[in-house]
């Protein structure tokens, strides 16, 4: 391919996903296309009882079958059977104590995956069965069964600002109300898998689509008693994650590790749906007990709320989502007293890990349906009672932390009232004839980018970056592309940056070898860190071509990525990118740099919750039509309008498609997912079971918008935007369907019988 001298350009333009056309072609190979010679299959046996102590485990029937070449339980592991993230409490292998029914207790390696299924069914286990602890009730019901020794309360967050008795003495409005979320499904197209490559010098190979290589590096080196930089693993294109793709992999790579260390064999495990269905963590359930009040004027007076969330089995990511619900419960609005008790509790059911929106789509479904109830109360237009009390440029936080910049909220409800116009009636029910209604509802958020004060020893990233012979340019860095479009974006911000065109860049999937730990691909934190110590590395670079510029052209040359070519103001003489590149090359310059990011430092007050917990936020209006058959219960979103504020938008195209996804993902968690258990057994075994939203569920009225409010911390201005794409989704709907039937919506996902007329 020929390589130009002239710069790209391609920041803020729509540009197709770079992988797009492999992907359309079948090309590209993701683990199911991976085979190695001599590789067992492997499939994980659950323990299937929610609350039980093993007290038997024979494997003779199955190591009795030729096919089968290796078994491995916790007996097998040589180093520590832990794995837990945060919180030091799920075994790799349950090896004495089963606490949900998806706890694994052997893996086996068969030479085809039917003979691996087959061997599963001949496990046999025995359990003396305690009584399971299924719902956040029970769980901290007086002399409620154990789950864990330290008790059932795993985690607790406090947030205090103000003085809320002061808040609800100035109060001439008060809205009480208890609000629902349900557990979500992550229901990413591709199930979760793994490979394990182990070596003859002990060494281990692990290739996965996972989100987050550095946590599986360590928690196969901690597993198998290995040193950090005897484990190398390799991240495949994944098929969507949304956030299940982070914390379970670990447990998925060092299953597989041990089996496959054991057996001295490769071994690659695909989950079947239902398997991935079972073992995986989940959104966590949460109930929310909102009481805010307002002045008579509508100007918010406090924030009084309780949290309790259903955590699961293990700890697993809970203290980190907690905190980021705690923070942002109160949402984007100024409130001068807030009081937030967040608490989750251990149940015998599948761990609730990250999911999209990370603890915030619950919190905002219950904010914003007081916002509107208060609204209603002030008689106020919902979107003028919201931009009264919308943070600013200058206003403080429910944390104290005062917001000095990139804060485009009002910025979203002012293009909200432009899309709507100035109907009096615009979110009042309009009844059709025939037992249809329709009517529209707003919700906002807020939205913190990355790790924040509860993160911050993660929050940083790595990237490495060479310029080859040819001029084409290899980019490694330590965040994933889980189909986000980050490998198109930040080849853009490398190709900018550079002043190389786009077609020049290659940019890498992770390879832990390669890069630095840059901790953990979450909370919209790729486009900033990854494309942050881009520019680092890049920046390092072209000082070298600016020397060797000076070199050719004259003391006061230097490379300009703008143009492209290096100019000699004195003389007039130019040299451009390829020839810069050559000239390197025969004086022996390294073109290779490690570059590095560290996001601002946060940090809160643990007993009040007070200071800094995020460096920047992220702010978003949606706008959601309905129409409702009162005679059957159905739901049709007829348009959606969504707002976002996201700093500097690097690709449109790719911003906007994640948009759409978020709003798709959204319109199932606030219509039509349904996760049933019963006893702490599960019921929704696979997508016949538990409904997902289909095309035809989505409207096809769907626009996006963008205010870009700018991060001066942002490479090229920009902030986060797959999380906050599905936070106020749920929340716009159910605020439709609550102004559509004149009664407030409480919990998700909506239920027919509330939409039938009575």
């Amino acid at each position: 391919m020929k390589m130009h001298d002239e710069p790209a350009g391609t920041v803020g333009r729509a540009i197709p996903a770079v992988d797009s056309r492999a992907k359309a072609a079948g090309s590209l190979a993701f683990l199911q296309d991976i085979a190695l010679p001599g590789m067992l299959h492997a499939r994980m046996v659950a323990a299937g009882q929610p609350h039980a102590r093993i007290t038997d485990l024979s494997l003779e029937r199955v190591l009795a079958l030729d096919q089968v070449k290796c078994v491995a339980t916790a007996d097998d592991v040589p180093g520590e059977n832990r794995v837990g993230v945060i919180i030091d409490d799920q075994p790799l292998f349950a090896n004495e104590r089963v606490r949900y029914e998806g706890d694994c207790i052997a893996v086996i390696g068969a030479v085809d995956p039917r003979a691996a299924a087959e061997a599963v069914s001949l496990v046999n286990a025995r359990f003396e069965v305690l009584a399971p602890v299924v719902t956040i009730e029970e769980a901290r019901a007086p002399g409620a069964p154990l789950i864990h020794e330290g008790g059932n309360l795993a985690v607790e967050r406090t947030l205090l600002s103000g003085d809320i008795r002061k808040g609800e003495a100035g109060s001439e409005f008060i809205v009480e109300q208890t609000f629902r979320s349900p557990v979500q499904e992550h229901a990413y197209l591709e199930p979760l898998g793994a490979m394990a490559i182990p070596s003859g010098d002990g060494s281990i190979e692990i290739l996965a689509p996972a989100q987050c290589p550095f946590y599986i590096r360590e928690a196969v080196a901690r597993c198998l008693g290995l040193q950090l930089s005897r484990v190398r693993v390799i991240q495949l294109p994944m098929g969507g994650a949304f956030g299940g793709k982070e914390d379970v992999p670990s447990e998925i790579c060092g299953r597989l590790a041990v089996l496959a260390t054991k057996a001295r064999r490769p071994v690659r495990m695909i989950l079947s749906r239902e398997e991935d269905i079972l073992y995986t963590s989940k959104r966590h359930p949460m109930t929310l007990r909102y009481r805010m009040g307002c002045d008579a004027d509508g100007c918010l007076t406090f924030a009084d709320i309780a949290i309790d969330a259903d955590v699961g089995a293990y700890g697993t990511l809970s203290p980190v989502v907690l905190f980021r619900s705690t923070i942002h419960a109160a949402g984007p609005y100024r409130i001068p007293n807030v009081r937030v008790i967040t608490k989750g509790y251990y149940t015998n059911t599948a761990p609730k890990g990250a999911f999209r929106g990370f603890g915030t789509p619950q919190v905002a479904f219950a904010y914003e349906a007081v916002m509107d109830e208060l609204a209603g109360k002030v008689e106020t237009d919902p979107i003028v009672f919201r931009l009264k009390n919308a943070l600013r440029s200058g206003t403080p936080t429910a944390t104290s932390q005062v917001l000095e910049e990139s804060v485009g909220f009002a910025a979203t409800l002012e293009k909200a009232d432009e899309v709507l116009g100035s109907d009096e009636g615009r979110f009042k029910p309009r009844p059709i004839g025939r037992g249809l209604v329709a009517a529209r509802g707003v919700a906002s958020m807020i939205y913190g980018v990355s790790l924040g004060a509860a993160g911050r020893a993660l929050d940083r990233g790595a990237a490495k970056v060479e310029i080859l012979k040819d001029c084409s340019v290899s980019v490694f860095v330590g965040c994933t592309d889980m189909g986000q479009g980050a490998l198109t974006v930040l080849s853009q911000i490398a190709a900018d940056t550079l002043g190389v065109q786009l077609h020049a860049v290659v940019v890498n999937r992770v390879d832990t070898d390669v890069v630095p730990d840059s901790g953990p691909t979450v909370a919209s934190r790729t486009t900033v860190v990854s494309g942050n110590a881009i520019i680092d590395a890049c920046r390092k670079i072209m000082v070298r071509l600016s020397e060797v510029a000076r070199a050719l052209l004259g003391e006061d040359a230097a490379y300009d990525p703008a143009t492209g070519t290096a100019i000699c103001s004195r003389s007039g003489r130019k040299a451009g990118f390829r020839r810069l590149v050559a000239a390197c090359f025969d004086r022996r310059i390294g073109l290779a740099s490690i570059g590095w990011y560290a996001v601002p430092e946060c940090r809160l007050d643990e007993e009040t919750g007070q200071g800094k917990a995020y460096y920047v936020y992220c702010f978003a209006t949606d706008i959601a039509d309905v129409l409702i058959d009162t005679a059957t219960g159905r739901v049709e979103v007829t348009s959606f309008v969504a707002i976002h504020d996201s700093g500097r938008i690097v690709n449109r195209l790719t911003a906007a498609g994640q948009v759409e996804g978020g709003i798709a993902q959204g319109l199932g968690l606030a219509l039509y997912e349904r996760y049933k258990e019963a006893g702490g057994h599960l019921r929704s075994t696979d997508l016949s079971t538990y409904l997902l939203p289909t095309s035809l569920d989505v409207c096809d009225d769907i626009r996006v918008e963008f205010i870009e409010a700018l991060s001066s911390d942002g490479p090229f201005g920009a902030k986060g935007l797959g999380e906050p794409a599905i936070i106020p989704v749920p929340a716009a709907v159910a605020n439709a369907v609550s102004n559509a039937l004149g009664k407030r919506v409480t919990a998700l996902p909506i239920d027919r019988d509330f939409l039938i007329a009575t």
